[in-house]
């Protein structure tokens, strides 16, 4: 995948490469931290098994159609969308997220509660990032 340079209107002139790559990097570490959650929340439920069937969450999907065994390939289909589209992501994400720690809270799960939580923080944060990205290249940008 490649980085590209965008120019802004900063005196600076240019957003770093750096900063692009931090990004993308945070992003990695976020789908990380869900493929975790997500093993963590297959433990939990063979762990639970004295829980009646209609309280265990819906079986979790070890892959997403067209993509199995290729989210790299998902990701970098994700990071060809326009920056705006990505703050759109991160805000369903953030949402999504959020649903599920409550979810957990109800179901006495605290800390996965917690755990939800901090990463519905940290998709936030992404989010608030890519918008600051997207107001930085929109203007060099064919809308």
């Amino acid at each position: 995948m490649q980085l590209g340079i965008y120019v802004d209107n900063a005196p600076s002139g240019v957003m770093q490469l750096a900063e692009l790559q931090k990004v993308r990097e945070f992003n990695a570490d976020i789908l990380r931290a869900m493929e975790t959650y997500r093993k963590a929340s297959v433990r939990a439920n063979d762990i639970e098994k004295e829980t009646s069937a209609d309280q265990i969450a819906p079986e979790h999907k070890v892959s997403i159609d067209g993509y199995e065994d290729r989210l790299g390939s998902l990701v970098e289909r994700v990071h060809r969308l326009r920056y705006d589209q990505v703050v759109e992501l991160y805000r369903y994400l953030a949402a999504e997220l959020r649903q599920q720690a409550e979810g957990e809270a109800e179901r006495g799960r605290s800390k996965l509660a917690a755990l939800l939580s901090e990463a519905a923080v940290a998709a936030e944060e992404q989010q608030e990032r890519f918008a600051r990205i997207w107001t930085l290249c929109k203007p060099h940008m064919k809308v």
